[in-house]
């Protein structure tokens, strides 16, 4: 059996992405939002020292946000 998963893209964005995803703030106001645990800013993939944000936990976040306003 399979199961289904609605609107999952799989997609990782890097950090410079995130940043224009968000009105161009800089990468140091995404680490500022990484390590305030009250945002609960969704965590990133390491790979060869850069950083990549998972499209679906960004937009989960971002719903999250938008019903907590």
């Amino acid at each position: 059996m399979s199961t289904i998963q609605p609107n999952v893209t799989g997609r990782k964005l890097p950090t410079r992405a995130v940043c224009e995803r968000y009105g161009n703030v800089s990468d140091r106001t995404i680490s500022r939002w990484q390590a305030n645990p009250e945002l609960n800013f969704p965590k990133p993939i390491v790979i060869n020292n850069r950083k990549y944000f998972d499209e679906d936990e960004l937009t989960a976040w971002d719903r999250s946000r938008a019903v907590a306003a």
